[in-house]
Order: C-alpha cells, then sequence, then structure tokens
C-alpha cells in the first residue's frame, strides 16, 4: 500500500440509527437515495441494520476523500451482488482518479462498514 492508498473502519450502533431515523423520518431522505430506501425496506426483517450499514460507509468514505455530502455518496449492488459506492456530485469529483472498495456487514446492535480508497492505476 503506498502513500495515496487508505482504509477506514467505520462502526455504528443500529439502536441508534434505528432511533434517529424514526424519530426524524425525514433524515433517509436526507441521507439515503431512494434506491438506498427501497434496499433498506423492502423484504427486510430488520431495516435498520442495512441503514446502519450504509450509513458506516458513507461516513468512512466522506472522511477518506475529505469531503462530499452523505446523499452524494451512494451504496449499491453490483451485478454478483457485492456492495459498492457509487459516487455524484461533488464527491465524484473529489474521488476522480481513485477506486473505492467497500465491504458491509450488521450483526445484532452492530453495523460495520470497511472502506479502501487507492489511487487509480491505468
Amino acid at each position: 500500500m503506498d502513500g495515496s492508498d487508505r482504509l477506514s473502519l467505520e462502526s455504528l450502533d443500529v439502536r441508534r440509527v434505528a432511533r434517529l431515523i424514526d424519530r426524524f423520518p425525514r433524515l433517509r431522505t436526507r441521507l439515503f437515495t431512494e434506491m438506498e430506501s427501497q434496499y433498506c425496506d423492502l423484504n427486510r426483517r430488520k431495516p435498520h441494520q442495512h441503514y446502519a450499514a450504509r450509513l458506516a460507509a458513507k461516513f468512512a468514505v466522506r472522511r477518506l476523500l475529505g469531503g462530499g455530502a452523505l446523499r452524494e455518496i451512494e451504496v449499491v449492488r453490483d451485478s454478483s451482488g457485492s456492495p459498492s459506492i457509487r459516487l455524484h456530485g461533488r464527491a465524484d469529483r473529489i474521488a476522480e482518479g481513485r477506486d473505492i472498495l467497500i465491504s458491509l456487514s450488521h450483526e445484532g446492535a452492530l453495523a460495520l462498514a470497511y472502506v479502501f480508497v487507492s489511487e487509480r492505476h491505468v
């Protein structure tokens, strides 16, 4: 890993995220894209775990990039079903020339996101 490669681990308490989302429903539209909300809400027994894992990923990506609004950082599924990042707006401009890899996990009251950002090698 050279000086331009960076790794971040972010953990969030699922219960805390659940309380915030339930208490302030508008947070969903301020923090998550429509696609993210649909993924978390549809056919999920525990949607707050999915919201918390995505929010952890957004925090980690923003920290590694040094900016970008949380809603500009979108967690999507690639063709194999693995989570990946799609950037929009300022976050996309900041990340130009970089690759971002993520891994999400949640168990009980804990949601984790591992994010690795590296310079794109051509």
